[in-house]
């Protein structure tokens, strides 16, 4: 699929924020530390509103990828996106590890964040990102099942959406096999694109880089 960019511009950038705040910490790492939680706070609080006024003062109108935990904690936040014209996807409901999910826990979280954006925004949501930005062999046919449009968690691509494929053989002596192309449309991701692991310093991760370094890339 091609980018229609418009005329005179040869470069297009992609933000899109995941207002993770509490759930990231309760959800993947399993704490209730808190100053992890302090910490999620400060993205609602502090950095939402940044992040508004400056899409505002550029004149940008983005998707953010929001946990239904967080629709609930911090509903003034996600008001204010939503009245700024951002989209709102789907983000799981506690950011939930997903790959480690079985089936039926898969749907009925699936099911529970969809009735939660119902009811609490009033729309369905159009894509989702998978809070692990990965999935599991079951996720892109539920995605499908339940109408979503796109999906943003998988990286077999860097700048160009495409229709992704599971992997339904996995053979180190034979080559691997692919199924049919998924309806769902896939925004590719990767991490050396996201700034979580370059800016948060988790129990003196190595991976912590000074802002020079990451305003370089």
């Amino acid at each position: 699929m091609a980018l229609q960019m418009p005329e005179g511009m040869r470069l297009a950038i992609s933000l899109g924020p995941d207002f993770d705040a509490h759930s990231v910490w309760m959800g993947t790492f399993r704490s209730s530390s808190q100053s992890l939680l302090s910490r999620g706070e400060f993205g609602a609080e502090v950095g939402v509103p940044r992040l508004l006024d400056t899409f505002e003062r550029f004149g940008i109108t983005t998707t953010w990828s929001v946990p239904t935990h967080s629709l609930q904690t911090f509903r003034q936040a996600v008001e204010a996106i939503v009245e700024a014209g951002h989209e709102v996807a789907a983000h799981g409901v506690y950011h939930e590890y997903v790959p480690k999910l079985d089936p039926a826990e898969e749907r009925r979280l699936m099911e529970l964040q969809i009735e939660q954006h119902e009811r609490l925004l009033g729309t369905r949501p159009r894509g989702y990102r998978s809070p692990a930005l990965d999935v599991t062999d079951v996720t892109l046919d539920l995605l499908d099942e339940y109408g979503f449009e796109w999906d943003s968690s998988l990286m077999a691509r860097d700048f160009t959406p495409y229709h992704p494929r599971v992997v339904t053989r996995i053979d180190p002596e034979r080559g691997n096999e692919f199924g049919p192309p998924s309806r769902v449309l896939e925004f590719p991701v990767h991490w050396y694109l996201d700034d979580f692991p370059e800016l948060e310093s988790l129990n003196g991760s190595p991976m912590m880089q000074s802002n020079q370094t990451v305003l370089a890339r």
